[in-house]
């Protein structure tokens, strides 16, 4: 089910990339897009702080040969920066995958909702394989256990990811969902809270 953005990231932008929005448009978008929203925004991130590191090892190997006439091998494979920069592509790489994920997530989300936009036209051809895939989904996104009592990487009860810019309170407890899921959850715990109170209003006004 489309939902809307207000919450989750900011509006303006438009479908078509060189029109505006006025600031009060509002531009549904599916669970997997605005997770991929944020995933790119992370690979901005690091790329920039990559290509500032980088600019620094280049920026320190002219100094060095400036000074001296040569530069000696521990100039550029001692330097700190390497580490950050080592760091920096994992984060890049890692958050390509998950970007890749989401691709093909989309992609057979998009494929069930066609099956079952096909059960209900004919509902004597009804293909159970949309339930086991919500089976396996379900328990591929439970959070394993670690043996050995190691630390356990944080990872969201809903889409299982383990990076995300806050983690927020779910059914299970606090930091158990991703700033995305996290706020699903709270839009829907407010629209139950308000049918509640509909209904609530409805019935004593009847009684009286």
């Amino acid at each position: 089910m489309p939902i809307l953005t207000t919450d989750l990231v900011p509006i303006g932008q438009c479908q078509s990339s060189d029109v505006e929005c006025p600031s009060d448009t509002l531009v549904p978008l599916s669970l997997n897009q605005l997770k991929a929203g944020e995933v790119i925004q992370r690979m901005r991130g690091d790329a920039n702080s990559l290509l500032c590191n980088i600019q620094g090892l280049l920026q320190y190997h002219t100094l060095s040969a400036v000074d001296g006439g040569h530069v000696l091998p521990s100039t550029i494979l001692g330097n700190p920066k390497l580490l950050d920069v080592q760091r920096l592509s994992r984060g890049i790489s890692e958050n390509m995958g998950e970007l890749v994920a989401l691709s093909h997530r989309e992609a057979r989300e998009t494929m069930r909702d066609l099956g079952q936009a096909r059960v209900l036209r004919h509902p004597y051809r009804h293909d159970y394989r949309v339930a086991d895939h919500h089976h396996r989904h379900r328990a591929a996104c439970r959070h394993p256990a670690t043996p050995g009592g190691d630390p356990v990487q944080l990872a969201c009860h809903a889409c299982n990811t383990r990076r995300t810019p806050k983690w927020r309170a779910g059914p299970a407890g606090p930091c158990t969902l991703c700033n995305v899921c996290g706020l699903l959850h709270a839009m829907r715990l407010r629209k139950q809270g308000r049918s509640r109170s509909k209904m609530a209003s409805a019935s004593s006004s009847f009684v009286l």
